[in-house]
């Protein structure tokens, strides 16, 4: 080799070096895309809805995908700016926490079939870097509306049942709605958030026209909930809502369903036999005290039904001063085996509590602990 090309090997070989092990090394900052949210979160059954997707890492190429055939998202346009939050910002010791991720915004229509089942809808996005986790909505039947009011005064809301989609955008945000109660009984409200992917605990207050605090509700576990009222006909609520650490962004969206009727808290007996009539107790919390109702249902499912459970349907009873119903679903299991009541067994045949029962196996038993020994 000459002096020539000693000259030009050394450079060369570092180059094909240094093109080696960039081929090798894994690009890093090729991020799979990611879902937060979708606002407003709940949209309803037989209508086409305006939603905004937001999403992280959200690149041209993506696709979505809705894992329902009875719901069909179409996109209409790229993704946005991204979301900074707006003023005021944490001073002091909460000043070094952690920035959350910043969203950016899909516009899109979400339309939903007539017959779609109520209930959550999953869907995703992905793209050349990977696949997202799976984000959620909700279906509703309601009267449906959006947050759309000034950060000093409380949204009206129109008459119960309503569901309300929200969102805490900002540090210390506290959002207020307005309600006039039609008529005497328990109101329910039920918070949905966690369960929509929002990381925020929620802190509920209900006070009436004169500023009394009613009821308030802490989502201290993260898990959502529902809590009942009792509510005065033409009595003027305001419900109130924002986080335990006044947090907020953008991605902390919320959905509010106010409805008249108490919370259901246990079904009794909790099975039933198949081909007998057995009646069924509801218990209801009435107010925030815990002060609960009873109804009760003679229900039957027929022989040769082969249904594992049965839907009990609302009912309207008079239980002495409001009449008392209940918001949502509450399901009873049905079973092929004798099915007994504990308090039945003990009367008929003239049992003591403490003395036990004689069965025959197989079988079903319910029954209560009432704060006795046991």
């Amino acid at each position: 080799m000459n002096r020539e090309s000693r000259l030009f090997a050394g450079p060369h070989s570092v180059a094909l070096l240094l093109f080696a092990f960039a081929s090798l090394t894994p690009a890093f900052g090729q991020l799979a895309p990611g879902l937060g949210y979708v606002y407003p979160p709940v949209v309803n059954v037989g209508a086409r809805t305006p939603v905004q997707l937001g999403g992280f890492d959200l690149t041209p190429d993506v696709q979505w995908f809705v894992h329902r055939d009875d719901v069909q998202l179409d996109v209409k346009g790229p993704a946005g700016d991204f979301l900074l939050p707006p003023p005021p910002y944490w001073v002091g010791p909460r000043g070094g926490t952690n920035a959350l991720p910043i969203p950016r915004e899909v516009p899109a229509e979400v339309t939903v079939s007539a017959d779609a089942v109520l209930g959550p809808v999953r869907f995703q996005v992905a793209n050349a870097n990977g696949s997202s986790r799976t984000a959620v909505m909700y279906l509703s039947n309601d009267v449906e509306v959006i947050e759309k009011r000034s950060r000093d005064f409380p949204q009206r809301l129109p008459n119960l049942p309503v569901g309300v989609s929200g969102r805490l955008s900002r540090l210390t945000e506290v959002d207020r709605y307005q309600f006039i109660a039609d008529k005497d009984g328990a109101v329910t409200i039920q918070l949905l958030a966690r369960r929509l992917g929002s990381d925020f605990r929620a802190l509920i207050e209900v006070h009436d026209a004169k500023g009394n605090l009613v009821a308030d509700f802490s989502d201290t576990y993260g898990v959502d909930g529902e809590f009942s009222f009792s509510a005065n006909a033409g009595v003027e609520y305001t419900v109130s809502i924002h986080d335990a650490d006044f947090r907020g962004d953008q991605a902390y969206v919320y959905h509010l369903t106010l409805s008249h009727g108490a919370q259901p808290t246990d079904i009794f007996p909790a099975r039933i036999q198949r081909g007998v009539p057995t009646d069924v107790d509801v218990f209801l919390k009435q107010d925030e005290k815990g002060e609960e109702v009873r109804v009760r249902r003679s229900v039957q499912v027929a022989q040769g039904d082969t249904v594992s459970s049965i839907v009990l349907p609302k009912f309207t009873e008079n239980a002495g001063s409001p009449d008392v119903t209940w918001r949502g679903t509450l399901k009873i299991p049905v079973s092929d085996l004798p099915q007994f009541v504990e308090k039945n067994l003990r009367d008929s045949s003239g049992l003591a509590e403490d003395q036990p029962i004689p069965l025959t196996a197989p079988c079903g038993v319910s029954g209560r602990l009432s704060g006795r020994r046991s």
